[in-house]
């Protein structure tokens, strides 16, 4: 177990002063189970806080959580950091900070997001603004390693006063403090979730957990997933998921691939069945290549679809002895991302 990581989740379905959401309070549940899984985040039970709307509510002024409540949150967390690493500062280096939304939010200004409290209304939005938070937190050196991901709108509201941590600052000098800020969608963008009903996620939970999962692997360190290999995931997966919309979600995400910040080793990539028709009037061979043009595999076509288990990645066809007549769709290039598919050629 990471005894030293900790985390701050929160998720609002219920919203009386605005509109109610359907996907926010299970999210926030999944990504905390993610969190305490051995195979996950793999952090103690009792290092993670749990903050979830218990509506039904017919009033602002009676919902909850509020911004006080996500700030004892946060305050419990910080503290019993801060207590153990001033007895053992050794122990800094192997501290992260996970900090988990979903709900509704509005973007202040293009690089912040903040996240609505139950309690918001169009007149008074209440909020926790993400960027703020990070910045305290980097400032007072609590934890090593910092990741923030918000699954919410981010509607432009200039004038709306962003929420700002109420603590005072705890300045240490531990070392340098790492950090991946990650946003559903871009600056004015819209965060989609499932119709009421359905036992689904919000489309950037849904990749965020899957990535985490095994699906974000970095091809360039195998086995491992870390905030380069998922941002480039997200940037892929969700707009993917989102295609049917009339504009597509497309995810932000702050983090250096400089300094990487690793969630998983020893993970295998996913492994998704892909089933492969060719046109009728083709039979031969054909030869099965990866994203870097490297022979895979080869087949010899009579009639019936080949399936294949393949993990996410770009992979090209080619017949092995070309036949003139014969062309394939798309100059036999195919995309495999987050699950079984069909390609037809």
């Amino acid at each position: 177990m990471n005894d030293f990581h900790f985390a701050v989740v929160v998720g609002i379905d219920i919203y009386p002063g605005i509109r109610n959401l359907n996907s926010a309070r299970a999210d926030a549940q999944a990504f905390a189970a993610w969190l305490r899984d051995v195979n996950g985040g793999a952090l103690p039970k009792n290092n993670v806080q749990i903050i979830l709307e218990e509506g039904p509510f017919d009033d602002p002024v009676k919902a909850q959580p509020t911004r006080d409540a996500v700030n004892l949150a946060f305050s419990r967390v910080h503290k019993r950091a801060r207590a153990i690493f001033q007895e053992d500062p050794t122990k800094w280096p192997a501290s992260r900070l996970y900090v988990y939304f979903s709900g509704h939010g509005l973007a202040p200004e293009p690089s912040e997001v903040a996240v609505l409290m139950a309690n918001a209304t169009d007149d008074e939005p209440y909020n926790i603004a993400c960027g703020l938070y990070l910045e305290y937190y980097e400032k007072c050196q609590d934890f090593h390693e910092i990741v923030m991901f918000s699954d919410c709108c981010r509607a432009a509201k200039t004038d709306a006063p962003p929420g700002a941590p109420p603590f005072m600052p705890y300045i240490k000098n531990y070392g340098s403090v790492v950090s991946a800020l990650g946003y559903a969608t871009q600056y004015k963008g819209l965060a989609y979730e499932p119709p009421p009903g359905e036992n689904a996620r919000g489309y950037y939970t849904q990749a965020l957990l899957d990535g985490l999962n095994g699906e974000a692997v970095d091809p360039e360190s195998p086995g491992e997933i870390n905030s380069t290999s998922l941002q480039n995931y997200l940037r892929a997966r969700v707009p993917a998921l989102s295609q049917g919309k009339r504009v597509p979600q497309v995810p932000a995400m702050k983090a250096d691939p400089a300094a990487r910040i690793v969630f998983r080793e020893g993970a295998k990539r996913a492994m998704h069945r892909i089933t492969m028709v060719f046109p009728p009037q083709f039979h031969g061979r054909v030869i099965l290549l990866d994203g870097r043009f490297t022979k895979i595999d080869t087949h010899d076509v009579n009639g019936v679809p080949w399936e294949k288990p393949l993990s996410d990645g770009l992979y090209e066809v080619r017949q092995e002895n070309p036949i003139p007549e014969v062309t394939f769709k798309a100059e036999g290039l195919f995309r495999v991302l987050g699950g079984d598919a069909n390609v037809k050629f």
